[in-house]
């Protein structure tokens, strides 16, 4: 069953940005660790994970919790949580906090972005904390983002 979407997503890979694609290979990956299986009652609950990861990947830099999720997509936060920890393996903040700080790595490294200061590209990409931005970059990257940013720029 997981090559069924696989193929899904193979023949939709060509619509989807960078993000989206992102969102689909944790899925699948995330299917494989846990046993590689889609029952027929987990499709339905398949397609509102893609929602969410596709709405978290396509609105990092808004708030984002358990409540605006429910709001937006008619669930009671609970049961945002349930699905989110059951089919992505780790809880919403942590989701969120890794989307944005990829997101921001990103940003970080393209030229065009050589202008703008790390507290400007933690913003855009969602962090209402420059501090809490340092520390999940470290925590996931090991260096801190303007190491980052130094680095690239001299390779160039």
């Amino acid at each position: 069953k997981i090559c069924d979407y696989i193929a899904y997503v193979n023949k939709t890979v060509d619509e989807l940005n960078y993000y989206e694609k992102k969102a689909m290979a944790n899925l699948i990956i995330g299917s494989l660790v846990r046993g590689c299986t889609f029952h027929k009652t987990e499709r339905m609950a398949n397609s509102k994970v893609s929602a969410l990861i596709r709405y978290i990947y396509e609105n990092s830099e808004k708030v984002i919790t358990l409540n605006t999720l429910a709001d937006e997509f008619g669930y009671v936060p609970m049961t945002i949580s349930h699905i989110f920890s059951k089919y992505v393996g780790k809880d919403l903040r942590r989701f969120v906090n890794e989307v944005r700080v990829r997101k921001a790595a990103f940003l970080i490294q393209e030229k065009k972005n050589r202008h703008k200061s790390v507290a400007e590209i933690a913003k855009l990409c969602g962090f209402r904390s420059v501090a809490t931005f340092h520390r999940i970059y470290k925590e996931y990257y090991g260096t801190s983002p303007r190491g980052l940013s130094i680095d690239t720029n001299e390779n160039e």
